[in-house]
Order: structure tokens, then sequence, then C-alpha cells
């Protein structure tokens, strides 16, 4: 071989350089310039005008992007891709490009353009004196709203959106070559060696005439079918209330739902189905002996076969206005670990499909040169075996090179930081703003699985960037207040509102930060006319420290919200509503406790609805000064009993203690096996983000040391307080609270909701296990 081969004709180190800076440059040149429009188009101090002539100046850059996409696709659009049978051009690569352009560009015209109409009907949305949001409404009208949502998200998704995705799939070519005379190519053609003799999955070839004949894959039935059960599924859970009911309910030993538990099921057979369609039957580059006959070779593909199939579905629970998410009746942060379990998957088995080509390499004696050449000796339609020279034989290699090896190591070596360094992990996963048009021009079919995605992912970008600038959420008079409690607490009202109780929105001070978003639950409600976060300060140089400086300095200031996002348990059959919070976490669950006592002094009537209770657990009495007021105000006598505990947990007669609550339950013999399997367990959730051992804690606090931290503590004991809230020094025994509220509901259930610290949700879940006709509903997420 040639130490230093000579660049071929054609396709050279610049052309591929220069590709990968244009969807580098290009991805990155997109991100910054919503970011800068969006502190522009939400500043105080910028005129009505000129926000107007920077949204004219943003539809103008975008409409210019989608011309040069219509102008690159212009023969395929010509012939609206699925009527370009019988087209003969000359073939035009770049139309797929063009085509992605157009959607990109096309999604954000369009979005620009109604920004633009809603600026002009409601003119100066920062001085707008009308909120934001729905008009409140009963949590029946949400429970039955959400739904309708569901019901028609889902017949949205099985009629209308996954047919026609799969109807592309059987006429357009698995590569992403798109021009007229590709396609009509490939609609005439019969596929017969995508398959090896005696496979157990193959294609099958519709004719419907000499020039269409439609190709249906076992790989796109397989994604397809697997979408099309999970529509049905949803819409069928709204339809029979019974199965709903049953996929709602928790499973057994993990904690996931019935529904969760059916949807991964179904993933593990259509990954098993996968991964032997790829690995045993397909017949790659239609059965050549120097691929077909490798098993590094076999190997190698497979595993990027199945980055591509995880790819494809962790885009779905990534979008915070996805349809699926509608339909599936889940929110987004409780839909998080599907993302961050697929994501993890997919960094594994881009990682394998690497270092396995890297074996085939080594196999063919090209190794380490072709792991990091821009021309390799590898060349699938060469000799293998005894290449003369290098070449560009597939020129996608190397943009791949260039962009996925450094995408494995931002996100992967972010992902270790994430807690600590939130916005670090988060601006890093926009490179795959870059991979998946790299990824589309790499790998033959990819696009079949991803356009789904890509385009879900659009639509939610241009609906948040929509919502955040179009109506300004200012802050209202003397909406910023500052608490010394515990480190420091700043309050934020602002005007608009939110449609339901138990919601959060994510928040960015330009101020402070031009990148930082953070998510706060909302603890006002939909009757308050106004939307207020309680932000507790964590620790010198952090966003909230910083937010809690601002707040003392400066009476009002820019703010930025996207949201808001979430949606209220369903108390609608339950006879005890149960809300406990541990320090800051009281502000979900205040939300849910004074709405409820609004709706019930309004006259709202709740069937089985006799108790609501609300346990504050917190270091300090000085944090429950906070809310003191608006809990107070919520207990007054209705035909619902309300009422409402405190617990101090540092007091002159308690020992100060880490975790604010725990059940009385021996540890047995748990300490002993501990410390080397926690040890472990705890390195390996610190390096991936995920709950291995169950205990509720990434790497921080376990049940053990929770439980060990009640053993030493004293009974409760009544403090002096506000005379209609029980305040009481030391620590709830949870197996007492769930017993006091079975006995108030009758013969119907308890909802318990809780919300704070990881080990305390722990020790309550644990608590609720085998407590009959308890419904245990953990509203706190993990990012």
């Amino acid at each position: 071989m040639e130490e230093h081969p000579e660049e071929p004709a054609g396709f050279g180190k610049k052309q591929v350089v220069g590709a990968t800076a244009w969807l580098v440059l290009s991805s990155a040149a997109a991100i910054l310039g919503l970011t800068a429009s969006s502190d522009i188009l939400t500043s105080a101090s910028n005129s009505q005008a000129y926000r107007y002539g920077w949204l004219l100046l943003m539809t103008a850059a975008f409409a210019a992007v989608l011309a040069y996409g219509a102008h690159l696709a212009r023969d395929s659009l010509g012939c609206a891709l699925v009527f370009c049978s019988g087209k003969q051009d000359s073939t035009l690569y770049t139309a797929g490009i063009g085509l992605l352009l157009v959607l990109v560009a096309g999604v954000f015209v369009v979005n620009c353009l109604v920004m633009l109409l809603a600026l002009k009907r409601t003119g100066n949305a920062n001085s707008a004196e009308v909120p934001r949001g729905t008009q409140p409404s009963t949590l029946k009208d949400v429970s039955q709203r959400r739904k309708r949502l569901a019901a028609c998200s889902g017949a949205c998704l099985a009629v209308l959106v996954i047919p026609p995705l799969f109807f592309l799939t059987t006429i357009l070519p698995n590569a992403y070559h798109l021009s007229p005379s590709d396609i009509s190519k490939f609609m005439a053609e019969n596929v017969t060696t995508a398959e090896v003799d005696n496979a157990w999955m193959v294609t099958k070839n519709i004719k419907l005439s000499d020039q269409v004949v439609l190709k249906v894959f076992p790989d796109t039935l397989m994604f397809y079918a697997f979408l099309e059960i999970l529509a049905v599924i949803s819409m069928a859970a709204v339809m029979f209330p019974p199965l709903g009911r049953w996929l709602h309910r928790k499973s057994d030993p993990m904690g996931f739902t019935r529904g969760e538990t059916v949807t991964m099921f179904l993933f593990a057979t259509l990954f098993f189905c996968w991964s032997w369609y790829w690995l045993m039957d397909h017949n790659y580059h239609a059965g050549k002996p120097q691929i077909q006959d490798s098993w590094y070779e076999r190997v190698a593909r497979t595993w990027g076969q199945l980055a591509i199939l995880t790819m494809s579905l962790l885009l779905l629970p990534a979008t915070k206005n996805s349809v699926w998410l509608q339909a599936l009746g889940v929110t987004w942060e409780r839909s998080l670990w599907m993302h961050r379990y697929l994501g993890g998957l997919c960094l594994l088995l881009m990682a394998l499909h690497i270092l396995s080509f890297w074996a085939r390499f080594s196999q063919l004696k090209s190794f380490p040169y072709d792991a990091f050449a821009y021309i390799q000796y590898y060349s699938i339609n060469h000799d293998l075996v005894n290449p003369s020279k290098p070449d560009y034989d597939n020129w996608t290699i190397a943009i791949m090179q260039l962009i996925a090896y450094p995408a494995l190591f931002m996100v992967g070596i972010s992902s270790l930081v994430r807690r600590k360094h939130w916005e670090l992990f988060k601006y890093f996963h926009y490179v795959f703003v870059a991979l998946i048009p790299a990824l589309l021009l790499h790998s033959a079919s990819a696009w079949y699985f991803l356009l789904g995605g890509i385009a879900f992912w659009l639509v939610d970008s241009a609906i948040r960037f929509s919502c955040v600038v179009n109506t300004a959420a200012s802050l209202m008079p003397d909406g910023v207040t500052t608490h010394s409690a515990e480190g420091g607490i700043i309050e934020l009202r602002m005007r608009w509102t939110h449609p339901e109780p138990g919601q959060f929105a994510w928040i960015k001070v330009p101020q402070i930060s031009t990148w930082e978003w953070h998510p706060f639950s909302l603890s006002s409600t939909p009757y308050d006319g106004f939307a207020q976060v309680c932000i507790k300060n964590m620790g010198p140089d952090t966003f909230t420290d910083r937010l809690y400086k601002l707040g003392g300095d400066a009476s009002s200031f820019d703010i930025q919200v996207d949201g808001p996002y979430g949606s209220p348990p369903d108390i609608q059959d339950h006879g005890a509503l149960l809300l406990i919070a541990g320090g800051i976490g009281i502000t979900q669950v205040h939300s849910l406790f004074r709405t409820v006592s609004q709706m019930v002094e309004s006259g709202i009537e709740f069937p089985f609805l006799r108790s609501v209770h609300i346990v504050w657990i917190a270091k300090t009495t000085d944090l429950f000064e906070v809310f003191r007021a608006s809990i107070s105000e919520s207990l007054k006598p209705t035909k619902i009993q309300f009422d409402a505990t405190f617990f101090c947990t540092q007091t002159d007669i308690t020992e100060p203690q880490d975790s604010p609550a725990v059940t009385q339950q021996e540890a047995g013999d748990e300490q002993a096996s501990k410390s080397l399997f926690q040890s472990i367990t705890d390195t390996i959730e610190s390096l991936t983000g995920l709950d291995f051992d169950g205990d509720g804690a990434i790497g921080g606090q376990t049940a053990v040391e929770a439980v060990e931290a009640v053993e030493s503590s004293p009974p409760s004991t009544e403090l002096k307080f506000d005379p209609s809230i029980k305040v009481k020094a030391g620590r709830p025994i949870f197996e007492d609270l769930y017993d006091s509220s079975i006995a108030a509901a009758g013969e119907s259930t308890v909802l318990v909701q809780v919300c704070g610290p990881d080990s305390m949700v722990l020790a309550a879940a644990k608590a609720a296990k085998d407590k009959e006709g308890i419904v245990f509903d953990n509203a706190t997420f993990t990012l």
C-alpha cells in the first residue's frame, strides 16, 4: 500500500472538508440565529417596529434558503416525487439536500409568517395586559380535553401520518438519491436480490403497472408496524377506559406502568427482528462476495442499522409538543427516560459500528490508516483484499468520520457531567443537527426511518420558538420577591397564565445568560390570573444564584418562557388526595392543592373526593413562610376536608439530617451488601445518567442512608406556628399518612403525589407498595 497516496481525481479532500464544513457551520448558524432572534424579539427595550423588521429579516432569510433548496431539487419537486415515473434526466445528487432544505426552511417560513400576523394584530406584546394562556377550567374538563386530544392524535398518526410515510418507502429509492431519474428507475424495478436465499424475511414486490412496482421491505414494514401498533393502542386506551386504566397502572418490580412495559416489549421484539434481518437475511450490495462473505462486515453493518433504528425512535420523545406524546397520553417530562435509554443505546451502537469496522480494516490490513483517512483503501466497489491505492469510492465515510467521531465524544463525555453542567450537555446535543444530514448521505435507507422524527422535531422547534417570542412574558409590577430561607428563594410573577395546575416552564433570563434555559415548576394556579415560579438558590455561581442576586438588585428584568408543559393527575375517581413535598418541591403540589381548593370554593363538584391533605417537609420553618399564607387561605371549611401538615427536620429537638423524610422499616442485610454493589452502581449511574439499582438516586443518597437517618430521629413533635396548619418537628411516618388518607377515602382509592428529593420519593414509594387502595404518582423528573 502507498504510504502517502495521491489524491484521486473527482471528489477530493477539499470537497469532503467543504461538505462537512457546510453541514456543521450552517447548523451552527441556524441555532445561533434563532437564539439571538429570541433575545431581540422579547427585549422590552426594542420597539414594535424593530421587532417587526427583525421578523421580516428572518422570513426573508428562511425564504432564501427555501428558494435555494427548491432550486437544487427543482426537477424532483416538478414531478412531486411520487409522479416521477418514466422521467429521464441527468442525475442530481443534490436533490436530496435540496429537499431537506425545503423541509427545514418551509417550516420556519410558515412559522415566521404566522408570527408576523400575530404581532401585527396584537401590537406591542411586551405591554399587552391580556395574559397568555387559556381560561381556567375544571380538572374534569382538563381530563376530558386530554382524552379527546389523545384520541385525535392517535387517529391522526394511525391514518394520516404513518400510512403515507410507509407508502413513500415503497416507491422512493432506499438510498437518499431523489432525482427524477433515480426515482423513476427505482419505481419500475423489481427487487429480488435484497435478501439471501432461504431468508426468513423477504421483500415483497407489488406490481401496479410496468412503471410502478411497490417494494415492501421487511425493515420498513417492521418499523412502521411498530409505530402503527402504538398509535392504535393509544386510541383504544381512550375509547375503552378499562383498557386505559389497565395500561396506566404501575407494574412491579421496576415501577413502570403496564403501558410502558407493553411498549418496551414491542421495542424488544422489533430490535430482535431488526437484528436478525440485517445480520442473517439481508444481502448486502446484492451479494458481493467481498462484503457478504465477511462476518466482520455483516456485524459492523448490523450495528450501524441498529443505531439508525434507535436514533429514529429517540427523536420522538425529544419533542415537547409531539403528537406522539399526546397520543400515548404521557407528558414530555414523563417520557424523558425513553429518550435517555434510547440515546445511550444509540451511542453504544454507533461506537460498536465504528469499532467493528476498525476490526474489518485490520483484517484488510488498512488499519489504522482507514480509520482516520480522507481517502481510504476500503472500497465497496473494487478489490477489498488487494487494493492498488485508496480512492473516494464512498466519500460519505470521510464525512461521517469528521462528524460522528466528535459527536460521540461531545454527547458521550458531556453526559458524565450533565447534572453539574446541564447547559454544556444540552448544547453539545445539537451536534445531531449536522449528524443527521450526514447520516442521510452516508447510510442507504436511513431516511426511510428518520423522516418522521425530523419533521416532528422541526415542527416542535418552530412552535416553541413562536411561543417564546410571539408574546413576551414580562414580569408584573413588584413581580420579584426574595426570601433568605435556606440559602435564598426568589419568586417571579409573570403576565401570563397556564391552563392546568402542576405544570412547569423553561425560563431564560438574557441578562444572566444568552444560552441558559432551566425548567421550574409553576406554583400558581389557572385561577390566579398570573404565572408564578419559586426558585431556590442552589449554590455559588449557579444560574439560580445569579438569578437570586439579580432579584435583589433589580425590581424587573427581561425574561423568556417556553411552556407551560406537563399535566395534572386525574383525581376525578379518587376519594382522597395526599400531596407530599420535600423542600422546594412544594411548588408543584402547591399549585394542585390550591387549584382544587379554588374549584371547590367556586362550587365545582367532585363526586368521590372527600379529603385533600398537603404534607410539606423542610429543614427550617423559614421556608414555610414562602407559602404559609396561600396554603392557610385554602383551608376554609368546605364539603371536602382540606388539611395541611408541615414537618421541620432541623429544630432544637432534632439533629440536622440530609434526608427530608423516610419510612420506618428495617434496613436488614441491605447495609452489609451495600458497600461494594452500591459503589459499582453509583459509578455506572454517574457515567450514564441511568438508575440501574432502582434506588431513585443518581450516584447520591440511597434508601439505606435514608432509613438510617430516620432511625436516629425522635418522634415528631408539635411546634407553634399558624393555627390552621399543623407544624411538627421531625419527619413523617408515611405509613401513618397513608392509613389516615385511606380511612378518609372510604371505599375509593387514594391518589398520592410526591415531589422532592430522590431519597424521599423512594421512601414514600416503598411505604405505598404494600398498601391497598394507594395510587402512587412521582411528580419529580430528572433531566
